[in-house]
């Protein structure tokens, strides 16, 4: 159980802090990051009250994650479902060989500059 936890919380901020890099088409709504209003809002002590204080700030929300093809995209996307009911936040995916993340990933950055 305590393995299967820090599994999802690894993906959390995984999927959070690769969020945080992309672009949204949306003007931010605020930082995101957990005032000391948000913690009081909700037991962030367990997985479930932080998940209820970032559903209640992110609920609705999609990011992107492009990653290479290998086994760990794999076991990061069977962790997705969890996720996203755990947060509202809808994971969609980009898998791309390897070879090519890192120019998409340029060109994707680029692009969301203008």
């Amino acid at each position: 159980m305590l393995k299967r936890l820090i599994s999802i919380l690894l993906c959390c901020v995984l999927v959070l802090g690769m969020a945080a890099c992309g672009s949204s088409t949306a003007p931010p709504e605020s930082t995101g990051s957990l005032s000391p209003s948000d913690a009081n809002r909700g037991d962030t002590s367990t997985l479930e009250g932080w998940g209820e204080v970032i559903k209640s700030k992110s609920n609705g929300k999609r990011i992107m994650v492009a990653m290479a093809s290998h086994p760990s995209t794999e076991a990061f996307k069977t962790m997705a479902d969890e996720f996203s009911k755990l947060t509202g936040i809808e994971v969609t995916w980009d898998i791309v060989e390897e070879t090519n993340l890192k120019s998409k990933q340029l060109l994707d950055n680029q692009g969301a500059g203008n």
